[in-house]
């Protein structure tokens, strides 16, 4: 079967069933999704330099000629090293290739490549780990670099790329009009991906990255709208506003700040009305998000109805299920965890108690999306980081009751005009102050170059006693991203935070291990 824009990836030719797996992983299935799976970044192997001027511990553009290749090295169960030698005729290196045979077999003796990646080592011995290259004969030198997984590499994706948009082009398409175009001067769509993929030059690459950021924004707006229309038209459960919950208030060890209460009154307000809630709540951690969410939950058990909160991981949902515990047990809530990990037996238990009612308010991770579990009376659902659950996930936590209202509690730090682009189908409750006695946030944000520097501030505070996290991003959750988080781990013992106590924590992990290491 002939390949076309939206059959399976499989039928592109060279993909078959075992790199189609691999582009799964990637969550893409056809020519089409391979199209808009746009690159990170670009490598532009115009900027080499020589070998002799290549400083440590930096990125660096390098063009070399294979002089010999060493045997593959099995140093561990899951860890290969393949070490080549290489020169530039001012001085030699050595190119180390990480578990990734196929690009160290697709390396010649003799022949010449461009190269970039971190050099390390001093002047007697300097090495390139993992580096992305291209054959010295190679024409484009501004390269894409996309988010891979193990198994497959930067040349099968281009190869597969153009192949893909060759298909396009013989049955081209314009989302936009001409005016439209020509308003807000944009670059044609084939152009467009042809040129952020392969640019022809830097500024071919912005044109094009501008006209497909147009786009992804239009059809964000247009699907808000189309949410926001769908939601005026819901009914949802319509509150009693009468009913106090100054028991609460009053029962809280603190009193609520003005910014917690002019967002527990926005909430509150929304709850009486009989159109669905759909509202941020944004604030720095630390400035008490979750005591409104409390109370708001208090509000609707007072209604007799039921409460919902949702959060990215375990580890987030138990401490949520702890902290609500806490604020609402004392009043007579039942609160009931539900998570991934828990036995079939308690799963059964809990799934229980949440369609009889007896479960007031139910925290959890995607488990409590499931299709087995029925809720009695969902009246409010709460989610924890909206930027960690798809579009399909919320919609799913929504759909287990009769239009419930929507509260999304986030502490990332977005300015005003930007959340109302991102969360566009949301109004805003803003916290902007901290509980009494609550130090202010500091954030920095630093160049590599000060890499001691930051070691050297977090050492003195582990110094005087406290505990410091570092949090590795993860392109994509693979094998290949768990063993660079594995390995930082390690060199961060014998390095960075050698004689302190470290531990590693990631999602791979059984629950119990997570609950040991917190």
């Amino acid at each position: 079967m002939a390949a076309n824009l939206f059959s399976e990836i499989e039928y592109l030719k060279g993909v078959g069933k075992t790199r189609g797996e691999k582009y799964r992983k990637l969550d893409i299935k056809s020519p089409y999704e391979l199209i808009y799976h746009i690159p990170r970044t670009y490598i532009d192997f115009r900027a080499y330099i020589p070998i002799a001027q290549a400083q440590p511990d930096e990125y660096c553009f390098l063009k070399l000629t294979i002089t010999k290749k060493l045997q593959p090295q099995a140093i561990r169960k899951g860890l290969v090293i393949c070490k080549a030698v290489a020169t530039d005729g001012t001085d030699n290196i050595i190119i180390n290739i990480f578990n990734n045979v196929y690009a160290f077999h697709a390396l010649s003796e003799g022949a010449g490549y461009y190269m970039y990646g971190k050099v390390t080592g001093g002047f007697t011995r300097k090495e390139i780990n993992s580096p992305v290259y291209i054959k010295d004969d190679e024409k484009v030198l501004i390269q894409p670099v996309y988010r891979l997984t193990q198994g497959l590499t930067a040349v099968m994706v281009r190869t597969n790329m153009q192949q893909a948009l060759n298909l396009m082009k013989s049955q081209p398409f314009e989302t936009l009009s001409e005016d439209i175009m020509e308003k807000y001067e944009l670059m044609p769509l084939m152009w467009s991906l042809e040129n952020i993929h392969f640019p022809e030059s830097d500024e071919a690459a912005q044109l094009a990255r501008e006209r497909l950021a147009f786009d992804e924004l239009l059809k964000l707006q247009l699907g808000m709208s189309l949410m926001k229309t769908r939601t005026r038209n819901s009914t949802a459960y319509q509150m009693d506003g009468k009913i106090s919950i100054s028991e609460f208030l009053d029962g809280l060890p603190f009193k609520m700040t003005d910014g917690q209460m002019k967002a527990l009154v926005e909430i509150i307000s929304d709850l009486c009305r009989n159109v669905p809630m759909n509202r941020l709540l944004q604030g720095d951690v630390g400035s008490g998000k979750t005591a409104v969410a409390a109370a708001a939950c208090y509000f609707a058990y007072k209604n007799g109805l039921q409460s919902a909160l949702m959060a990215p991981t375990e580890i987030l949902a138990m401490q949520h299920y702890k902290t609500l515990s806490d604020f609402l047990e004392p009043f007579g809530l039942k609160i009931c965890l539900l998570t991934g990990s828990a036995t079939a037996k308690n799963k059964k238990i809990i799934r229980e108690k949440i369609l009889s009612g007896e479960a007031d308010v139910i925290v959890g991770t995607h488990a409590i999306i499931q299709k087995d579990v029925e809720y009695k009376n969902l009246a409010l659902v709460i989610t924890d980081e909206q930027h960690r659950f798809g579009v399909n996930q919320r919609a799913a936590l929504a759909e287990k009751g009769d239009s419930p209202h929507k509260l999304v509690m986030s502490a990332t730090p977005i300015p005003r005009t930007l959340a109302l682009i991102i969360y566009g189908d949301l109004d805003i409750s803003a916290i902007t102050q901290l509980p009494k006695g609550r130090k202010p946030i500091k954030t920095y944000a630093v160049t590599g170059k000060m890499r001691h520097r930051a070691f050297n501030f977090v050492r003195d505070r582990l110094d005087e006693g406290r505990q410091a996290y570092v949090v590795c991003p993860m392109i994509e959750d693979s094998e290949s991203d768990l063993f660079a988080v594995k390995s930082y781990a390690e060199n961060a013992q014998k390095q960075d935070l050698k004689g302190y106590s470290t531990a590693l924590l990631h999602g791979k992990m059984k629950a119990n291990e997570k609950e040991k290491v917190m």
